[in-house]
């Protein structure tokens, strides 16, 4: 069971995550949050590269969890 807390501040990360996954613009992407041109996304870009956000990763991790539970208990 995944225990997820949704506050504004991770539907907002959420959100940037999922806009620079999709190849938005960053002009688009901060108009969107309501910041001015110069507000920088280089830590959501640093962070994005060194993890994974796909749209199919949560149902991938699902799978993986539920397949755990079939095996036998000796494994």
């Amino acid at each position: 069971k995944l225990i997820i807390n949704l506050t504004p501040k991770s539907l907002r990360q959420a959100c940037i995550f999922k806009w620079l996954q999709q190849g938005e613009k960053e002009g688009t992407i901060k108009e969107w949050m309501g910041v001015a041109p110069s507000y920088s996304l280089k830590l959501y870009k640093e962070h994005a590269a060194q993890h994974l956000y796909r749209d199919d990763f949560l149902e991938e991790l699902y799978k993986h969890h539920n397949s755990k539970k079939s095996l036998p208990k000796s494994f």
